[in-house]
């Protein structure tokens, strides 16, 4: 990675222009054909100055010396400006799509930094109880920030959730973190949740399907996730669509917000019938549930230590009560508000000068914790 750094700081004068660019000049998915055509001028400029100069200290086969030189120099000049010129296109062209989906969650792309774009990843548990964690850039952290990912889920149990952890110590006995995960039952649930020392120590949860009619709860459906933190608050987005917002200085609720009763139809065939029982069966079990982790957040909770965390450790999450539970994450990437734009963000996908970027090979990854993803970054080195 320390090799893909270095060939992105060549470009320390161009992502802010970029930018800045894109802002000033209309729709951002137009500006993709852009004039690089000063910087060939430039090149020959270069040549005719260092001939010059070589001339006039010297005749015969000294100026032809001198000539080839210039020419050399030039010819280097101008094939460095062609390589800035790619590298400038092929950064906006990898940087459109988030600053063009930016606005849809009331953020300014001049407002921060794209940190990183993730390659596609996959976290895989089997058995009782696992969790597992993915990031390939667990050395960035953030405050206030965008994270979005299209997530596909395979899961044996309705219960089994993926999503996303932030503003962590990276403690991985005694946790201090928020997760914002999503479980397919009662037709995809979503949960957020604050860890105070391994300790749930506030919960709320959203029902995406109330406000977003695209949210898919089925097996191997996509769905996009973004959460935007800023301060003290929380916009969470299904597809694109706000479904709700938590403000980390309140309490947990007093009382459980319920999911979409399911109704019975009229006259059912055996298969609908069969459907509403199995509907009604996981409201039954979301409202427990959720009752559950109620409960104890409103144990832990104390007023003296609210968890209000403002920066941290970001990584993907993926959590299974039992069976085989599967979370592709793709199309992802992390939006620093905020921070000035720098020139060395994580690319890690493949641009080319069109619009469209072409992402690096899916991985597999299981179980670990957002400790050992750390430390994979940083071999030797003991987490927070």
């Amino acid at each position: 990675m320390r090799t893909e750094i270095r060939r992105w700081t060549k470009v320390v004068s161009l992502i802010l222009p970029v930018l800045l660019f894109l802002a000033a000049c209309g729709s951002i998915l137009e500006q993709h054909n852009l004039d690089y055509g000063t910087l060939t001028p430039m090149g020959r400029a270069v040549m005719e100055t260092i001939t010059a100069r070589a001339l006039e200290a010297g005749s015969g086969s000294s100026q032809a010396t001198a000539f080839a030189k210039a020419t050399a120099i030039s010819a280097e000049s101008t094939a460095q400006a062609e390589q800035d010129n790619l590298v400038y296109q092929q950064t906006a062209a990898a940087m459109l799509p988030v600053l063009e989906e930016l606005p849809r969650y009331g953020v300014n792309p001049l407002d921060g930094q794209v940190a990183w774009l993730h390659p596609p990843v996959t976290i895989e548990l089997d058995g009782y109880s696992q969790t597992g964690y993915a990031n390939d850039y667990p050395e960035v952290t953030a405050a206030d920030f965008v994270l979005a990912a299209d997530f596909t889920w395979n899961t044996q149990a309705a219960t089994a959730s993926c999503g996303y952890v932030f503003r962590s110590d990276g403690d991985k006995e005694k946790p201090n973190q928020f997760n914002i995960t999503v479980a397919r039952y009662a037709s995809g649930t979503l949960y957020f949740s604050a860890l105070v020392d391994g300790n749930l120590a506030n919960t709320q949860a959203f029902y995406p399907k109330k406000k977003d009619t695209s949210f898919n709860g089925l097996n191997d459906a996509t769905n996009r996730l973004v959460v935007v933190a800023r301060g003290t608050l929380i916009d969470i987005y299904t597809n694109g669509v706000k479904i709700g917002q938590v403000d980390t200085t309140k309490p947990p609720p007093s009382t459980v917000e319920a999911p979409i009763f399911p109704i019975r139809p009229v006259d059912p065939t055996p298969e609908q019938l069969a459907a509403y029982q199995q509907a009604l069966a996981q409201y039954e079990q979301v409202m427990a549930q959720n009752q559950a982790n109620l409960s104890e957040a409103q144990r832990n909770y104390n007023s003296e230590k609210i968890a209000t965390f403002r920066d941290g450790f970001l990584s993907f999450i993926s959590a299974s009560e039992y069976g085989h539970t599967t979370c592709k994450f793709s199309n992802a990437w992390l939006f620093i508000i905020g921070r000035p734009p720098t020139p060395t963000p994580n690319l890690t996908w493949t641009a080319t000068p069109t619009i469209t970027p072409t992402r690096t090979p899916n991985r597999v990854r299981t179980a670990t914790s957002a400790c050992a993803t750390y430390q994979a970054g940083y071999p030797g080195t003991p987490c927070p």
